[in-house]
């Protein structure tokens, strides 16, 4: 995607992408530019027969290319809040901190709450646990110690 080519085609508003060229009677700005995708939770847009994230066509009108290894995060988690403030570039790993994870399961072979904590493909085991709040709370604990973003400590 090119920066100059999408701040052609579409104008961005309060976390709203529109398409210039299909300028409707209901908007000055145009007509809403792509679809909600209920598979995956986000809006997507097509440009010359790709498909794309309308997060990424947001980022690229205001600041440019994305490297080949980053991703586009929602900060708050919600994957159609396309608002500039609310996304930020990170890399495959740093977007992986940012899910809502418990951290935990239940093992029946031990009547207890296993938590584990993943950090670059490998799984960190933090114990065994008799209760589910103590099991949430070394995953916590961990998480700030081991999930860091960049910029964000």
């Amino acid at each position: 995607m090119d920066k100059d080519y999408l701040n052609r085609v579409f104008i961005y508003k309060d976390g709203v992408l529109y398409n210039k060229i299909y300028r409707g009677s209901r908007s000055p700005e145009g007509s809403l530019a792509g679809w909600f995708d209920e598979s995956s939770g986000y809006h997507r847009i097509s440009i010359d027969k790709k498909l794309f994230k309308r997060s990424r066509a947001v980022w690229i009108m205001h600041n440019g290319s994305i490297p080949d290894d980053y991703q586009i995060d929602h900060i708050n988690r919600v994957k159609d809040d396309d608002r500039l403030d609310n996304l930020r570039l990170l890399t495959h790993q740093e977007n992986q901190f940012n899910k809502k994870g418990k951290g935990y399961t239940y093992c029946k072979q031990a009547c207890k709450f296993k938590a584990r904590i993943n950090v670059e493909n490998k799984e960190i085991y933090l114990g065994y646990f008799d209760t589910e709040q103590e099991a949430r709370l070394a995953y916590l604990e961990a998480k700030t110690e081991h999930h860091i973003i960049r910029g964000m400590q």
